[in-house]
């Protein structure tokens, strides 16, 4: 039997960012929209009926043409209530590897039988990570130099600069170098970052010393 069901849908990815119905007292103001970058995977919550089996899947931009179906969400113990009915939170991690556009719709097939899709689908974006910035491995400055004086490019690519190679926290571009290893970062507009880092080697070489004297 087949009967196409008006399902409650709720998403959750990222940092809490939610998506779902506006209409039920619990679920919060629908968002139809997700920017993610290569390589992300991203937490998706859905509320169905106990013991249904909920699937995520996954369209080209067009709603139609076949990229992923069947991802089956797992169901847990929490629950929000609408009206008389009780709904039980259904979870996936779901990995976005190839940049594109995407449409994600719920299906819900509960225990006897009933078949239905949610009302509201989330676009996703996938955006490339930009290059490995590109530049001088070894860098000699003079004394006073700043991080603004390194120099790295990745094609219209913001460049942060660390401490090192992986994780920390990006360096105030007006602190003074000193002699040592620096790393750079590119970051697109979408906040997705490159894969590597530039290593940079700098020298902070010493100010010359002039003397005057007066001629006798």
């Amino acid at each position: 039997m087949k009967q196409f069901l008006h399902i409650k849908i709720l998403f959750l990815f990222g940092l809490n960012i939610l998506f779902g119905f506006s209409a039920y007292s619990q679920l919060p103001d629908f968002t139809s929209t997700q920017t993610v970058c290569v390589g992300t995977t991203s937490t998706y919550t859905a509320y169905g009926f106990d013991g249904s089996d909920m699937y995520f899947d996954v369209y080209e931009s067009d709603g139609t043409t076949e990229v992923s179906l069947g991802n089956l969400m797992t169901e847990g113990s929490t629950t929000v209530t609408s009206g008389s009915e009780t709904y039980y939170k259904y979870t996936l991690d779901y990995q976005w590897t190839i940049s594109d556009t995407y449409v994600v719709k719920v299906r819900e097939l509960t225990s006897n039988g009933c078949e239905g899709i949610g009302d509201n689908s989330l676009t996703v974006t996938v955006v490339d990570l930009p290059a490995t910035p590109t530049g001088d491995s070894s860098q000699s400055l003079c004394i006073g130099s700043t991080i603004s004086d390194l120099v790295a490019s990745s094609a219209s690519n913001n460049i942060y600069w660390y401490s090192s190679d992986t994780g920390g926290t990006a360096l105030d571009v007006t602190g003074e170098l000193s002699t040592g290893t620096y790393y750079a970062e590119a970051s697109n507009t979408s906040s997705c970052v490159s894969d590597d880092r530039l290593e940079v080697n700098v020298t902070i070489n010493s100010n010359s010393e002039i003397s005057l004297s007066s001629a006798t």
